[in-house]
């Protein structure tokens, strides 16, 4: 996070004429491209209650957060962050991959006399991968702790998920990103605050026969990425008669199983009823994933369904079902 562009601030609030929460520590982290409200929150931050009640300038209101946190920015503005943020990592890569020419780092391990910081990163996602490439792993010591040992470009997940592309074009090995950070293949069970450890739990096989084995990870930082679960509201049958599409496995099995239900609508033995429901596919969910997967399984019908299952394609529906009043655009 670019300090110049957020200020985060731990503020005890107390009840006062300005209507703000009280007693309510809060943690916030406020995007601002104001400079001088920027200055303005600073000053209010280091100052008392009553150095701030005898000035003109505007106060730190809940309304006046709430707003800079909803507020919109520009695409110029992205575009220009993200710009300079590839810069900082080109040069921090640069500077890594001089030092392995110098003979400082050797094997992928970073040779230096200076005891370093461990950073213990809990998945494998955009947040994790982004810091990894910009960590600089000859001041910090960075161990990465996943089941999955590698980075998913997520917006490909539904394209592969009907051969648009393969699985292998979406995933980037996570020792790829920077090649100087220890990887453990292993699941988080728990962090033991107390004593800043993290337990962990692998699988160990030897020829056929697997056991799980525990360990402690130490760190003195450590950020937790592991992302989220598909949600099922607890409706029943879901987990147990739905494919989800979150993963890797998730897509495969997704893909597989269009084509099974082409072929075994294809049996002479079946009705027209049965064909129908065989080729009915129903789609939860009409946000980014939902709408893309239908729009991909679409094509998918109308090119592929049309080469290999030309006389199916008259028993073939698609249904998008979205709890909302409305849907994102296919």
């Amino acid at each position: 996070i670019k300090t110049s562009n957020y200020i985060k601030f731990n503020n005890n609030i107390h009840n006062n004429h300005r209507n703000i929460h009280r007693n309510v520590k809060q943690n916030i982290i406020i995007d601002i491209d104001d400079k001088p409200l920027n200055q303005t929150i600073s000053n209010q931050l280091s100052q008392s209650e009553d150095e701030l009640s005898a000035q003109d300038h505007p106060i730190l209101t809940e309304d006046l957060i709430n707003n800079l946190i909803n507020k919109k920015r520009s695409y110029q503005s992205i575009i220009t962050e993200r710009f300079f943020q590839s810069i900082d990592d080109y040069q921090i890569n640069s500077k890594i991959k001089s030092l392995y020419k110098d003979g400082y780092i050797e094997s992928n391990k970073v040779l230096t006399s200076k005891p370093r910081e461990k950073i213990v990163i809990l998945g494998t996602g955009w947040a994790s991968y982004t810091f990894l490439k910009s960590i600089d792993s000859t001041k910090y010591d960075v161990v990465v702790i996943s089941p999955r040992n590698y980075f998913m470009f997520t917006p490909m997940l539904a394209a592969s998920a009907v051969g648009t592309v393969e699985f292998k074009s979406i995933c980037d090995p996570i020792r790829n990103v920077n090649p100087f950070v220890d990887y453990l293949e292993a699941t988080a069970l728990y962090v033991k605050s107390e004593s800043n450890a993290v337990t962990c739990q692998s699988i160990k096989c030897e020829g056929t026969s697997c056991e799980t084995v525990d360990f402690d990870v130490p760190y003195d930082y450590l950020i937790i990425a592991v992302g989220a679960t598909t949600n099922t509201y607890g409706i029943k049958g879901v987990k147990e008669h739905c494919v989800f599409l979150k993963q890797i496995d998730d897509a495969s099995n997704i893909r597989r199983a269009i084509v099974n239900c082409f072929e075994r609508a294809n049996v002479p033995e079946l009705s027209e009823k049965e064909k129908r429901i065989m080729l009915s596919f129903v789609i939860v969910g009409a946000g980014p994933t939902g709408v893309e997967f239908t729009s991909e399984l679409r094509d998918w019908i109308e090119v592929e369904g049309k080469k290999y299952y030309s006389k199916l394609l008259k028993y073939v529906k698609i249904n998008l079902i979205e709890a909302g009043n409305y849907i994102l655009p296919i």
